[in-house]
């Protein structure tokens, strides 16, 4: 092992590779494929820089579930690669970002020091503006008879966050699930925020699901100018959006890829929707819910980070089944409750995604 692995594995132990690849050696792409399980591809990936005809000199790729490829350029011919799953995703690639090698003969010439990142200033930082754009429950619960969040990002920032807004008779609650975590989640939920506000003065004269095409087309402005053929690519969010119309005593509900569950005095149904690949026939793609106010006891809505953490034996994922229990459970509606109840399932595991899970009161 060369300096250079051996001591990034000496900062990040629980790294499933760490090591030096030349694209002229096609024996060390094999090995790192089959350091996956069969239901993770990575080969894919690995071909696109192995064929590439430029030299990457630093890219991060989202390769399944929770797992991530790093790679940062060494020379021409060799890049480092590492695979991560368990190690803090900001302090890795404020370390790869900053880490200075000697292509010679691949070594460190200087190695960034790892600082705890709750004492990071920069990250405090970042914490504190991302939570400017978090509205108060207070103002929220003085709409419902109750009304509470359950918010944990899996870093200390990440691409989470709920919306509020009230105009006239009309109050607007938007859960939203940004693509990334930690830092580039945080920093998509920022361009999301800031499409949802613009969208203000539509409110009350379109649909949720018309200003959801709206919020998307959006996006798509925002892709388009960023994504290229160095690998770099777009933003995305999951929108689950709710207009409470109180001079019709009607809730419409529309989205792409965030649940809710309605819940009636003698039953529990789901409001289920699509992930949105394709930007295409999203007229056709988008649910459009609408249901009188009288009828509603309580909505529940929540980000896949919370159905997609496994259990303290990391066997079963919560799942939809698990919330809807949970709910069916429900002894008093706080959010103590449920963030027990999570915290039970999740036991010691880690924290596989950022999540959010959004109750209220009618």
């Amino acid at each position: 092992m060369n300096k250079l692995v051996q001591t990034i594995s000496e900062h990040f132990p629980n790294l499933i590779y760490c090591g030096i690849v030349d694209k002229r050696d096609t024996k060390t792409y094999d090995l790192i494929q089959q350091s996956f399980n069969s239901t993770i591809k990575v080969d894919n990936w690995l071909n696109w820089i192995k064929s590439s005809k430029k030299s990457i000199s630093y890219s991060r790729i989202h390769v399944g579930n929770n797992i991530q490829l790093f790679v940062r350029k060494i020379d021409e011919n060799r890049h480092l690669f590492i695979i991560n799953e368990e190690e803090n995703t900001t302090q890795l690639i404020s370390f790869l970002m900053e880490l200075k090698i000697d292509s010679s003969d691949v070594v460190i010439s200087s190695a960034p020091n790892i600082s705890k990142k709750s004492e990071d200033p920069k990250l405090l930082e970042a914490v504190r503006i991302q939570n400017m754009i978090i509205p108060k429950e207070e103002d929220i619960k003085q709409h419902f008879k109750n009304f509470f969040v359950v918010h944990q990002q899996q870093d200390v920032v990440g691409g989470d966050f709920y919306w509020y807004y009230r105009k006239d008779d009309r109050i607007y609650l938007a859960l939203v699930d940004c693509t990334g975590h930690s830092l580039e989640g945080a920093m998509t939920s920022m361009i999301a925020n800031t499409i949802l506000n613009q969208m203000k003065d539509q409110m009350g004269q379109l649909s949720p699901k018309e200003l959801l095409i709206k919020f998307y087309e959006q996006i798509n402005d925002y892709n388009e100018k960023s994504v290229d053929e160095s690998g770099n690519y777009g933003v995305g969010a999951e929108v689950g959006l709710f207009e409470f119309d109180y001079d019709k005593q009607l809730i419409s509900f529309s989205s792409t890829g965030i649940p809710a569950f309605i819940k009636y005095n003698d039953r529990i149904e789901l409001l289920k929707s699509k992930k949105i690949i394709e930007f295409d026939n999203l007229d056709e793609l988008l649910i459009n819910e609408t249901i009188e106010m009288k009828d509603v006891l309580g909505i529940y809505s929540f980000t896949d980070g919370v159905t997609d953490q496994f259990d303290s034996e990391d066997r079963k994922k919560l799942g939809r089944r698990g919330i809807q229990r949970i709910i069916e459970e429900e002894g008093t509606f706080d959010s103590s409750y449920y963030l027990d109840k999570f915290n039970t399932w999740r036991g010691d595991n880690m924290q596989y995604d950022d999540m959010t899970f959004m109750a209220l009161a009618i």
